[in-house]
């Protein structure tokens, strides 16, 4: 049978694509956020009692608001000492627990986790009544144990946390109670592990959410995979108040619309497993039939499930032509597509045109007559049946958001159907535009489904860039499409006549920079770092790539030592240093002559 874990992290496309969490073994580490500083949510990190922070005098305040504004600075190096300066200058404080716990925490971010775990003993040890503080510090050790491999003294640290029921109650027990259920997990005592999953889902909805949410999955998970239990499943729901991210009050029409999704997700067997598929699915499928029945959706997804039980495609036809004869009134168009999407999923073509001779197109609208052409497209690949459909697009029934909507599909499939859709813009100088721009697509792509779409898109650029409201932008495409045609001079002096500043310096100096005139390039750079601050630091470090290009060691190291200097808080600087790092070059001085 196929891991829990396994399962989990590989995202999967079955009948619902959709976003499918990724749940990690470790305690707390995915959602929750413990291991590094930038996944970490607010209600993870440990904050001062308001109760805690009056009873300071001045001094005591302001040492530890300094403290803290190192620590949210995640200067983690500098926090610890801050923290410890703090317990020290004031060992009878009642901010001392806490100050030890944040020092933990900004070990843990400085990767020493050893350290942390000794500074979070010293708060279990001595301050074990402050329980927002003792109850965190214990959390955090079993963290730290388990980044360093030690899963048997994480979860030693989390059942200590929970068993007491004070420490039970803080935020961060949810975290530990999934890290627990995890290593029983990982040891196949499902029927343990489901306690506690339950038991997070139930009890943090609130309280800890993204805990919540991770063990709500796991225990699903079991109940519907593991288990095959509906009675048990449904239970639980109830108990969770619906499996969905926000807790809502269950109804069986929201059950059912989440299982089918789960067990959808959860049904995957691999080959050998042949067995288990037909026994999940008739398991299930036994449970779903008798309801619903005027519910299009349910009973399509009952059908599939059926189909993977039992492999018979004759029989899967008949359930759907069986449905569709229960539900069709006349004029219901967008049913009939729906059938006929279904029908292409498992290329049933004969099945399609069928359906195809139910359609009326005087009585569609538009929307319906688009998807039909979708299905066309995906399930036939019969484009000519597609156009012809598109022929009985009401055009006075659409606006230019409805046909922007259009060409964002077919620029994929048809260029005469994309003309048609910017020769009926109801604003034509805006159809010309969107040509220009899908001209201009297809020149970047290098799509087939026109010719010479940069020769079609340079000439339609002579108009639109006289056009006041699309000037602009039409010079900037226009200078692309020279550039992907390789006329490097005439796309200069396109890009030199847009408004895109400082964007368009940049891609001037790329030009010069293949036209060999380097020089030129780097003057253009060095424009955009003296003027445009907000570029400053990206001019400097390409102009450090440009002399590595042209092999000027000496100029690319000095270059580099420019911007840590200059620009010491930027992306760039760190790129920089990387870079000196590799060369075995220190952040020394700019005396080089670059």
């Amino acid at each position: 049978m196929r891991r829990l874990e396994k399962q989990f992290a590989i995202p999967r496309v079955g009948l619902y694509a959709g976003r499918l969490g990724v749940l990690l073994v470790c305690a707390g580490l995915s959602a929750v956020g413990v291991g590094r500083a930038q996944t970490t949510l607010d209600r993870d990190e440990v904050t001062i009692s308001e109760a805690d922070f009056k009873k300071l005098d001045t001094f005591e305040a302001t040492t530890l608001s300094k403290a803290d504004k190192v620590f949210l600075n995640k200067e983690y190096r500098s926090a610890a000492v801050e923290y410890n300066a703090f317990v020290v200058a004031n060992p009878r404080s009642p901010a001392v627990a806490y100050a030890l716990v944040r020092k933990g925490r900004s070990q843990m971010f400085d990767n020493k986790r050893s350290e942390a775990v000794r500074t979070f003993k010293e708060v279990v040890d001595y301050f074990p009544d402050e329980v927002l503080y003792a109850a965190a510090a214990l959390y955090y050790q079993g963290v730290c144990h388990f980044e360093t491999g030690n899963k048997k003294n994480a979860v030693i640290a989390w059942k200590k946390m929970v068993a007491d029921p004070g420490y039970a109650k803080h935020v961060l027990a949810g975290p530990a109670l999934v890290g627990i259920a995890n290593d029983l997990y990982s040891e196949e005592k499902y029927a343990d592990a489901v306690k506690y999953y339950d038991q997070v889902a139930v009890e943090f909805r609130s309280l800890h959410p993204e805990s919540a949410w991770q063990a709500i999955d796991r225990a699903s998970y079991i109940y519907i995979r593991l288990q095959t239990d509906n009675k048990k499943m449904s239970d639980f729901y109830t108990r969770a108040k619906t499996t969905r991210q926000k807790p809502e009050a269950p109804d069986e029409t929201k059950y059912w619309q989440d299982m089918r999704v789960m067990i959808d997700r959860f049904g995957v067997f691999e080959k050998e497993e042949d067995a288990q598929r037909i026994a999940y699915y008739r398991y299930w499928s036994g449970v779903m039939e008798g309801r619903f029945l005027d519910d299009t959706e349910y009973r399509l997804v009952l059908a599939e499930f059926r189909y993977r039980e039992e492999g018979d495609i004759d029989k899967w036809v008949a359930r759907l032509d069986k449905q569709f004869a229960a539900t069709y009134k006349p004029g219901l168009f967008d049913l009939v597509c729906r059938f006929m999407e279904e029908f292409g999923k498992k290329g049933q073509q004969a099945k399609i045109k069928e359906y195809y001779g139910k359609l009326n197109f005087a009585k569609m609208d538009n929307e319906t007559i688009f998807r039909l052409m979708k299905v066309m497209v995906s399930s036939l690949k019969d484009v000519p049946m597609a156009k012809s459909a598109y022929s009985n697009i009401k055009q006075n029934l659409w606006n230019d958001k409805n046909r922007d909507d259009f060409i964002a599909w077919a620029k994929l499939v048809d260029e005469g159907m994309v003309i048609n859709a910017c020769q009926n813009m109801r604003a034509p100088d805006y159809g010309r535009f969107a040509l220009l721009a899908f001209y201009h697509g297809l020149g970047k792509s290098g799509s087939s489904i026109a010719t010479d779409p940069i020769e079609k898109g340079l000439k339609i650029s002579e108009e639109v860039i006289k056009m006041p409201a699309y000037a602009d932008k039409a010079q900037w495409l226009r200078a692309e499409l020279f550039e992907t045609n390789g006329e490097f001079a005439e796309a200069i002096e396109c890009f030199k006549l847009s408004s895109n500043e400082p964007e368009k310096y940049f891609r001037i100096a790329e030009l010069l920079l293949r036209l060999k005139q380097k020089e030129q390039a780097l003057a253009e750079l060095r424009g955009v770092e003296k003027f445009f601050e907000s570029a400053a630091s990206r001019a400097a470090l390409r102009i450090a790539f440009v002399y590595q290009g042209a092999k000027e060691q000496a100029n690319f190291i000095g270059a580099l030592r420019d911007v840590m200097k200059k620009y010491p808080k930027s992306r760039e600087s760190n790129t920089a240093h990387i870079h000196l790092e590799r060369l075995k070059v220190g952040p020394g001085g700019t005396d080089d002559a670059h």
